[in-house]
């Protein structure tokens, strides 16, 4: 552990708590040694009483008034730095486009237009977009409250229902709640429908043709375009083994760093195309029976796992500042094929990933290439590290428990 934190002419601020905003934070503080402010809703989770993070709790964080509140408040101690501000998740990043006139002077916001960002967040829209520009999309019908059920006889199962607007979906909790889910006949398919909108949630649902394979057949590509257009990383990354937990669904649990030309310039093309810039990251789903990668969801952030690009020789985080606060573009970068990240035990991982990836798994772990970001010998809190060991000997009932 350093002995100090060092003074820069920065200051980093991280909305929201999770394992994607640790890992950021611990990118910034390995590459120049700086401590995080880290604003997150509870008291708990990777950040909390971490060492190289300032955690403060805002339990209203997703109010625009609040969040802009303290945002300035943490500008307003630093007058003579650049404040910048980077969220962990769609409903935070939404927050800070559609606001970023309101902060204090010496804040930054290193993200696209509300416009933009409105439209890639709403999966009806960027589906729209994917076809224009070229990539590759499941075949899905839009519905809304006031559609038939006449209109759902095209429907093929089973099939993936998923609200366009995911951000007000989870401001609806009900019993059951999953970020997408998988109906096998129409009955099923009206049911999650009627459940979803009795919850409040009246936006628009997306039901979209089911992709076959396990957690194994997903991927994500990670990119970071500079303001002037040019996408300096994007890097595939091979999901190995998914969270399996009802509100979890979908969020990657180990990464392998791989190589794919094919979905790596069909992602460059696309965000010159659309004049996006900053961190994004794309969800993509491999069809075994045609051979192809379908692009499922463009975040408009760097993602939870986003930190198999550090462990292959990538910081993300780098990128952002320098370009950002020092004014230098960094050179377009590969990441190295083969780090995995891994935010399970060793024992999970190979009982609960497929077959065809457990040889893999092994060598990662063999070559010591296998690491899970939220240990590291600088984190000193008793509490914290006995809750996040607490959580991993608890992964594998909860996989015992959800997985199908």
């Amino acid at each position: 552990m350093k002995s100090k934190f060092k003074e820069l002419v920065f200051v980093p601020v991280i909305l929201g708590s999770d394992i994607n905003s640790y890992c950021s934070a611990k990118e910034l503080f390995d590459r120049y040694g700086v401590k995080t402010h880290v604003l997150g809703k509870y008291n708990n989770g990777p950040c909390y009483k971490s060492t190289i993070i300032d955690y403060t709790q805002v339990s209203n964080l997703d109010s625009d008034k609040v969040c802009i509140e303290h945002i300035n408040e943490i500008a307003s101690k630093y007058p003579s730095k650049i404040v910048i501000v980077f969220g962990n998740c769609d409903g935070y990043v939404s927050i800070l486009s559609r606001n970023s006139e309101l902060f204090r002077s010496n804040v930054i916001i290193p993200y696209i237009n509300p416009d933009l960002m409105e439209k890639l967040q709403s999966k009806e829209h960027f589906y729209e977009l994917a076809k224009e520009y070229g990539l590759l999309v499941p075949n899905s019908l839009v519905c809304d409250v006031n559609s038939n059920t006449d209109e759902l006889d095209s429907c093929t199962f089973p099939a993936i229902v998923k609200p366009d607007d995911g951000i007000e979906h989870l401001s609806h909790p009900f019993k059951g709640q999953k970020k997408a889910y998988k109906v096998n006949s129409k009955n099923e398919l009206i049911n999650t429908i009627k459940k979803i909108y009795d919850s409040g949630y009246d936006k628009k649902l997306i039901i979209q043709d089911y992709i076959e394979g396990g957690d194994t057949a997903s991927y994500v590509v990670t990119a970071y375009t500079a303001k002037d257009g040019e996408t300096l990383i994007c890097a595939t990354g091979h999901v190995l083994l998914e969270e399996h937990t009802p509100t979890g669904i979908g969020n990657a649990d180990i990464i392998i760093s791989e190589r794919i030309k094919e979905l790596e310039t069909a992602a460059r093309i696309f965000l010159k195309k659309i004049n996006y810039f900053g961190g994004s990251v794309f969800d993509v789903k491999y069809n075994k029976k045609d051979g192809n990668f379908y692009f499922l969801e463009l975040n408009t952030r760097i993602g939870r796992g986003h930190h198999y690009l550090y462990l292959g020789g990538i910081n993300i985080m780098e990128y952002y500042i320098e370009e950002y606060i020092f004014d230098r573009k960094l050179p377009r970068k590969e990441v190295s094929v083969g780090a995995m990240f891994s935010v399970v035990p060793k024992n999970v991982a190979m009982e609960y990933s497929d077959n065809a990836d457990k040889r893999t798994i092994e060598l990662a772990y063999e070559a010591r290439r296998a690491i899970n970001p939220l240990f590291n010998e600088f984190e000193t809190s008793f509490e914290r590290n006995l809750r996040l060991l607490k959580n991993l000997h608890e992964a594998d009932k909860r996989f015992k428990k959800y997985m199908e």
